[in-house]
């Protein structure tokens, strides 16, 4: 009987190590790593092998296991004869079912930390490995080729994957851990990552630029009115830029004839970047470069937009206000609930803020959604539906979109592409 129940013991010692290892918080763990606590060292060093630590533990459990019910099997024929093996079989499947696996493993998943750093776990752990390191070479062997001819890997996934500290992200800002901001900025990390460049430049209908005959009397009078310290230089039309004028570069020819100064004399190369880039490496090539803007062009060659260091930095931190920027909201939420937003507002933000699903695989703003969809520029009041979603032209600025109105019709009778003036 005293046999018996250490067998038991030593299942429930196993189920319960296996769950409170394979599910310990391993952030915290390599948090108590770096403060120097021994015992966590120990237990993040046989996390690192995953495979030897359940092997080691699924061969200690089914030898208990397997030791159990042959010694439960021996007493119950000794007593009952050949109706003892039965007997047995139900008897020994209730207690392991229950003390030895149930009930030590739903006790170490709300324990996992306590019992993984309990004395004594990580080194009889250890010691069986090294006892079993015959059986777990071959097993290695065996589950690795199988693993091979599967298409699997062994032992390959990351300590924690990008979604899951999303997820731990999310849940921090829920709990009041993290501020919303906080939130976005670290989610605008993650998504940084696969930006191109395209979505983040301003777009060649909105580029302020100079005439290369203009004077530079008349680029200082552009300069003070926009607001920029740099300002595109083309030859002909837009898709031929040719320089960047600078402010500052302005200022230090105020002294000289500003009406007769040519601007190709002043002017600095312009640098130039595919509208496919990632973000992520136009970054590094503007910081190696020492140039805060970038020229982006279309597969043809053309003037596709241009971007700046801090059209980049606004991807991470949000937009940054200057003394020059327009205070225009991006979107207004308005009394009956819809939404009033600049055309050049991302899709996938309105999609977010009124819960809808407009299509935003090869559309990226509002604009260029509805210009797309109705074929033609619109007029002030034209109105696209799309499915239930209403989106209203409220003004026209030139050639472009300035501003729509969004909102969804509860009642679900609008019509797909439907269009309306």
């Amino acid at each position: 009987m005293v046999l018996m129940l250490i067998l038991l013991s030593l299942s429930a010692f196993f189920s319960g190590t296996e769950t409170a290892l394979l599910s310990v918080n391993k952030v915290r763990i390599l948090r108590l790593v770096e403060e120097g606590n021994k015992r966590a060292q120990a237990v993040q060093k046989m996390l690192d092998a995953p495979s030897r630590l359940i092997a080691t533990i699924l061969i200690g459990n089914n030898i208990v296991n397997i030791g159990a019910s042959a010694l439960a099997t021996s007493i119950a024929i000794d007593i009952y004869g050949n109706a003892g093996v039965g007997i047995a079989t139900g008897i020994m499947t209730l207690l392991v079912l229950v003390f030895g696996e149930v009930t030590p493993k739903n006790f170490a998943n709300h324990n996992a930390e306590k019992w993984a750093l309990a004395y004594g776990v990580v080194e009889l752990i250890r010691i069986l490995s090294v006892i079993f390191s015959p059986i777990i070479m071959i097993l290695n062997v065996i589950t690795n080729f199988f693993l091979k001819i599967t298409g699997g890997q062994a032992d390959k996934d990351p300590f924690i994957t990008e979604e899951e500290l999303k997820l731990l992200v999310n849940v921090g800002q829920e709990e009041g851990l993290i501020a919303e901001s906080e939130r976005e900025m670290i989610n605008s990390i993650f998504e940084f990552d696969d930006t191109l460049v395209r979505e983040v430049m301003v777009p060649r209908i909105d580029i302020i630029a100079l005439d290369v005959n203009e004077s530079a009397y008349n680029a200082v009078l552009a300069v003070v009115e926009v607001g920029h310290s740099r300002i595109p230089v083309y030859e002909d039309t837009i898709d031929n830029i040719i320089g960047v004028i600078y402010a500052k570069d302005l200022l230090k020819n105020l002294n000289n004839d500003l009406k007769n100064l040519d601007l190709r004399k002043i002017m600095r190369p312009a640098y130039y970047v595919p509208e496919n880039k990632k973000v992520k490496n136009l970054l590094a090539e503007l910081r190696q470069a020492r140039v805060h803007m970038a020229i982006v062009l279309d597969e043809y060659g053309g003037t596709a937009g241009l971007i700046t260091i801090e059209d980049v930095i606004e991807e991470i931190i949000g937009d940054i206000q200057d003394e020059y920027d327009d205070e225009e909201e991006t979107f207004t939420v308005l009394p009956d609930g819809s939404l009033l937003a600049n055309a050049r507002a991302s899709i996938y933000d309105v999609n977010e803020i009124l819960h809808i699903d407009l299509p935003d695989d090869e559309f990226e703003t509002l604009g260029g959604l509805v210009f797309n969809l109705l074929g033609h520029l619109p007029k002030v009041g034209e109105e696209l539906i799309l499915d239930n979603v209403h989106i209203k032209v409220e003004k026209i600025l030139g050639r472009r979109i300035d501003r729509v109105r969004v909102w969804l019709d509860e009642s679900g009778k609008g019509e797909e592409n439907e269009s309306s003036g």
